[in-house]
């Protein structure tokens, strides 16, 4: 069945990004996706991602591939999807057990790292932001899909006005990876058994979300809280036609 009515479709399970969107009042219709993260993240050589771009072109991959499986279900409408990971010298993902939640943000406390969001926004003429820091301090960079399904970094685009022209056709893609960074620290082991027992931490890449218990032990050095739970709305809206 396809949806008849152009309208955003946010693709997600997260309730950390529908939660977002709830509290801006969006009229975006959440839905959940039937794609298969684990599979494609089998395509991707992880032993690869030693830096914070590379963890970028990773998660850009992921959003990308979300957005390319839904195409065909929603021609009708705005599709956009995300994908989040963390990444301290080494990319973090969901952790599978207890003890990897305990062994991620034990290694995160006290250390700086960055927390990356990756968006891509299908069925619309999008115009894109330009790569560097975006006014609301999260840093861009863009990438586009190539025709063997690689990501592939999108850095000599002309500029005009201040922005980066219209990506092409309704049903291409514009995607990009947004970049926070973030201290977590002073974190006690009681508050990660806590999270572990109250919250759903196998669910967020390095084992947290922001806006649950562990908020207090948090500060933001650069971007934005929305970016860390996983949609930069601001970046998005920038990027949107206003006919949405």
């Amino acid at each position: 069945m396809y949806y008849e009515k152009k309208k955003i479709i946010l693709l997600t399970g997260s309730e950390g990004r529908r939660g977002i969107v709830r509290r801006a009042n969006l009229d975006w219709l959440p839905m959940n996706s039937s794609f298969d993260e684990g599979t494609a993240a089998g395509q991707y050589d992880r032993t690869t991602v030693r830096s914070v771009r590379a963890a970028a072109e990773y998660c850009a991959f992921l959003s990308m591939a979300k957005n390319a499986a839904a195409k065909e279900y929603f021609k009708n409408a705005v599709v956009i999807t995300a994908d989040t990971v963390v990444f301290q010298d080494r990319l973090l993902e969901k952790p599978r057990d207890e003890a990897e939640v305990y062994a991620m943000i034990e290694g995160l406390n006290g250390r700086p790292h960055e927390v990356i969001t990756a968006v891509t926004v299908g069925g619309a003429e999008v115009r894109r932001l330009p790569n560097g820091v975006s006014e609301y301090g999260n840093e861009i960079v863009n990438y586009y899909l190539n025709d063997s399904m690689g990501v592939t970094f999108l850095g000599d685009v002309p500029i005009s006005d201040g922005e980066i022209a219209a990506s092409g056709p309704g049903n291409s893609f514009v995607t990009f990876a947004a970049v926070s960074r973030v201290l977590l620290s002073g974190v006690p082991r009681d508050a990660i058994k806590k999270t572990i027992e109250t919250e759903n931490p196998y669910a967020c890449s390095g084992g947290y979300t922001i806006d649950g218990l562990l908020h207090p032990y948090f500060k933001v050095l650069s971007g934005t809280e929305e970016n860390i739970i996983g949609l930069p709305l601001a970046e998005i809206s920038e990027i949107l036609p206003k006919a949405f």
